[in-house]
């Protein structure tokens, strides 16, 4: 669990956020956080007025705490599970509040389920250090398969046996089962990766990919399934782009996907377009666009 207060007053609730806040690792939440953290003086200036609770469970807050949380302006997200009737209760306390959504299709999911109105949505995307993720001189001699949709056993076989055929090593990586070290180490050895997934908010693990300037073919995911079962348009790389690479469905036809993908590899440059469009004064710069359009009548 984690709860971190950005901007405003960093001694409010000092004590109780140290104790929320749960063993660090490689995940979204934990990604958000370590960008904000490096660069909170920007935030800090540019939104002197705000709280900002990126992540954690806010049921857990006590009465005095949501107390002086509705007496403040607020933003929520993107870390925070607003599904849970717990958690809404709280937030809709909150008169002065604005809901963080990582991705357009997340702000049209939580307006459209009914979670929060449109009105007090904002959509921001978080970056990641460039200058961490960042490509070494290593030789890229393998493809790099990230399985995070473990029922799509079959689809994972007939890429790998794809691969296998045509003399190309590849590598697996198991979302949930490897370390920050581990996903770097992998990324420099691959000159391109094959993204299986399903819908995603953001998709940090991708753009952790383009700055280490690794194009990845993505299967396309286009509807997210909400608790009470209701279908939603969605994505599965809300940010993914030409220079970055392209979609794939369970219908292609997998060598020729893959062939085709191999010889569009010299049109792809996605650490460039990471750092012209995910710098952190473009991503602090969006946050502040997005809130000044939201307030606008």
């Amino acid at each position: 669990m984690e709860f971190l207060e950005i901007v405003a007053d960093q001694t409010s609730f000092k004590h109780r956020l140290k104790a929320l806040v749960r063993t660090r690792n490689a995940s979204g939440p934990d990604t958000v956080w370590d960008y904000l953290q490096n660069e909170l003086p920007d935030y800090k200036r540019e939104l002197p007025d705000w709280t900002w609770i990126v992540a954690g469970n806010l049921s857990s807050l006590n009465e005095t705490e949501i107390e002086k949380l509705t007496t403040q302006k607020v933003l929520l997200g993107p870390n925070i599970h607003f599904e849970n009737p717990e958690v809404s209760r709280v937030v809709k306390r909150m008169g002065h509040r604005k809901i963080v959504a990582p991705s357009e299709w997340v702000a049209n999911y939580l307006d459209a389920s009914g979670i929060e109105i449109r009105g007090r949505i904002v959509v921001w995307a978080s970056t990641v250090d460039p200058n961490e993720w960042v490509p070494v001189d290593s030789s890229r001699d393998s493809v790099l398969i990230y399985m995070k949709d473990f029922s799509k056993h079959e689809l994972l076989m007939q890429v790998t046996q794809c691969l296998s055929s045509k003399g190309i090593k590849y590598n697996l990586l198991n979302y949930g089962n490897y370390s920050k070290k581990d996903f770097k180490r992998l990324l420099n050895r691959s000159s391109w990766a094959i993204w299986i997934g399903s819908t995603e908010s953001q998709g940090l693990a991708l753009l952790e990919s383009w700055f280490m300037n690794v194009p990845t073919l993505v299967l396309e995911s286009k509807v997210f399934t909400g608790l009470d079962g209701s279908s939603f348009s969605a994505s599965s790389a809300p940010y993914l782009n030409p220079e970055c690479g392209r979609f794939f469905s369970l219908q292609d036809n997998i060598p020729t996907i893959i062939a085709t993908f191999q010889s569009e590899l010299p049109n792809y440059n996605p650490r460039s377009w990471a750092l012209k469009n995910f710098s952190h004064k473009n991503v602090l710069r969006s946050l502040l666009d997005s809130l000044a359009s939201n307030e606008k009548p």
